[in-house]
């Protein structure tokens, strides 16, 4: 894990997870806190957290003292064809909600991604998730083609 320097409140830190059973652990954690779909298309984690682990930026945010996870990112920024990175997974917990922490998160994906040379971020998000929506427009990302009933899709370009 690695330390990444980020201004925050209540002692908390976001840091970079790369073994296998800590991206699980945090997965889960947050999953049981949100109490929501999170990973409802996952049909095995375990497989799931192994792959996020070998291809996946995993970046944690959790307390100082307790190493409890309240938030996490997920996103591959690894294809250098498209030049495009994919959000996979951003989620808090209640508790730490609407405190700019998931803009904090997604501002650390942005930079990762645009410091490997990618030129967009993607994501899918279910219609019904309006919260995720609001806060994705919120931040620059626009629809684009390929909707599905479920879902729709969104990007934004970055500035290099």
């Amino acid at each position: 894990m690695t330390n990444l320097k980020v201004n925050n409140p209540e002692n908390l830190e976001f840091v970079k997870i790369t073994h296998k059973d800590k991206v699980l652990s945090a997965l889960v954690e947050i999953k049981k806190a949100n109490n929501t779909h999170l990973l409802s298309k996952v049909s095995n984690i375990e497989k799931y957290a192994m792959k996020l682990s070998k291809n996946a930026d995993v970046i944690a945010l959790q307390k100082i003292d307790e190493g409890s996870v309240v938030g996490l990112i997920a996103f591959y920024a690894n294809d250098f064809t498209t030049k495009e990175s994919f959000i996979t997974h951003i989620a808090l917990h209640p508790e730490y909600q609407n405190m700019h922490l998931g803009k904090k998160l997604l501002e650390l994906c942005l930079d990762i991604s645009i410091v490997r040379g990618m030129q967009k971020v993607k994501l899918e998000v279910k219609n019904f998730n309006i919260h995720a929506i609001r806060f994705y427009y919120k931040n620059g990302f626009e629809k684009i083609s390929g909707e599905s009933a479920e879902s729709i899709y969104m990007e934004k370009k970055l500035r290099i």
